[in-house]
């Protein structure tokens, strides 16, 4: 999956159709969604509503977690969310779970919609729902996921589930969400954390344009302690809606990771330098690092990590530049093949990552001094299959490669439920 300028007219045509196909529209990010401040979501409670995330945003809040659910005594509020199942306390059509199932459902006491159906960023197959006394209805069976992720689509505008009180914030809004039985939040996101502090860094010129990063370190080492460093691409998004520093505080507090520092990248023009750019992975190496380690002090080599075509940056930043990086995290990586992802072709940069990806898998050997890599993906990802052609390709010439993955597809979520115990175990082997 990549990440188009044109995603969101695009999402709302496709999700219109009868088959939903989801290969053209699963997308959890796009070109101009970075966003420079993360939003807030307080645990416990409903996450922010659009004007209010915008508002937080300016403010400069950051998010502790993006999977809270709600339990409000508020008697003009009908939802509660208590484990799995049905919401209990709210009145007529109620999506649940039902054994492996899921039964969406949608009250429409007077059928004036013409079409609902369901839009998610994996395969369903046909979700158009039936008609049925006071609304509308599907049952969803065969899920290859633990927790499904989801909007309704009525009369082809994408919304979220009103019956389902869980709501998960993304960059153009809050997604639905419902949890099967084998699903478990990580447990980090209930353990103490380690207080933290931010500085901000801009690199006003370099060969790919403006590059902002924000800098998070523990705020007991954040002076003259030299501190191993992590890099992230779309580094705010990973931090609001995945929880990134609040990870690294957790395991830092409990002891299980050492200090670090965390560099979060933003995006800019993605699509343009994520795509396998060699003007981008110069800057990345000549420029954001050196202007890094002079602004705080670092040891060892980084970390470096990105998600969907932020891991195929991260991939090709490391194969020009191997000796660079000390370890490489690589979730759901756009790793695109003609053969295995015919659907991508109309992507404004096919050519250079199809380029770049068959001159990877063209190696017969790794470059000496390429760093041990990660990759972890959803089972249920459009992108599964050519991320397990990659990782068998790097382990078969020779890069240290292990390999993590969740019952989910391409969100935000997936790339916050394999951080540990995936990239802790790089970490820690980079590291120690």
């Amino acid at each position: 999956m990549h990440l188009d300028g044109m995603e969101l007219l695009r999402l709302r045509w496709l999700s219109s159709t009868t088959s939903h196909t989801v290969a053209s529209i699963s997308r959890c990010m796009r070109t101009d969604c970075a966003m420079t401040r993360p939003t807030v979501i307080i645990p416990g409670t409903r996450p922010n509503s659009p004007i209010e995330t915008r508002r937080m945003i300016s403010s400069g809040a950051r998010a502790l977690s993006v999977d809270a659910s709600i339990s409000t005594n508020d008697s003009n509020d009908y939802r509660y969310v208590q484990g799995f199942g049905r919401f209990s306390g709210v009145s007529g059509l109620v999506t649940e779970v039902d054994g492996d199932a899921v039964v969406v459902r949608y009250a429409d006491p007077q059928h004036r919609a013409g079409t609902v159906s369901v839009w998610a960023h994996l395969h369903l197959g046909d979700t158009t729902m039936a008609e049925v006394d006071g609304g509308w209805e599907i049952r969803l069976t065969d899920l290859r996921v633990d927790r499904l992720e989801y909007l309704l689509d009525v009369d082809g505008e994408l919304r979220p589930d009103p019956s389902n009180p869980r709501r998960v914030a993304r960059p153009f809004g809050e997604h639905s969400w419902i949890p099967l039985t084998g699903y478990r939040e990580p447990a980090w996101l209930r353990q103490e954390v380690v207080e933290g502090e931010r500085a901000s860094l801009t690199l006003s010129h370099t060969g790919t344009g403006r590059i902002d990063i924000e800098l998070w370190s523990p705020k007991e080492s954040a002076g003259d302690d030299a501190l191993p460093l992590l890099l992230c691409h779309d580094g705010p998004e990973m931090d609001a809606y995945a929880s990134l520093t609040s990870y690294v505080a957790a395991l830092v507090a409990d002891g299980r990771l050492r200090p670090m520092r965390v560099a979060l990248l933003a995006p800019g023009p993605r699509n343009k330098r994520y795509a396998a750019n060699p003007a981008y992975a110069r800057a990345l190496t000549t420029r954001v690092l050196p202007a890094i380690t002079e602004a705080v002090p670092t040891s060892g080599r980084p970390v470096l990590m990105g998600q969907s075509l932020g891991a195929l940056a991260a991939l090709h930043a490391a194969w020009t530049s191997p000796e660079t990086f000390g370890g490489l995290f690589l979730q759901s990586g756009s790793f695109f093949t003609p053969e295995l992802d015919p659907q991508e072709s109309g992507f404004e940069y096919w050519r250079e990552v199809t380029g770049f990806v068959a001159s990877v898998r063209a190696a017969r050997h790794a470059a000496p001094g390429a760093p041990p890599t990660t990759l972890t993906c959803g089972s249920a990802e459009e992108n599964h299959a050519n991320n397990v052609v990659m990782r068998d390709h790097l382990a078969e010439v020779g890069v240290e490669t292990a390999w993590g993955e969740v019952r989910d597809g391409h969100t935000w979520t997936c790339w916050r439920d394999t951080l540990d115990p995936h990239l802790t175990d790089l970490l820690t082997r980079a590291w120690g």
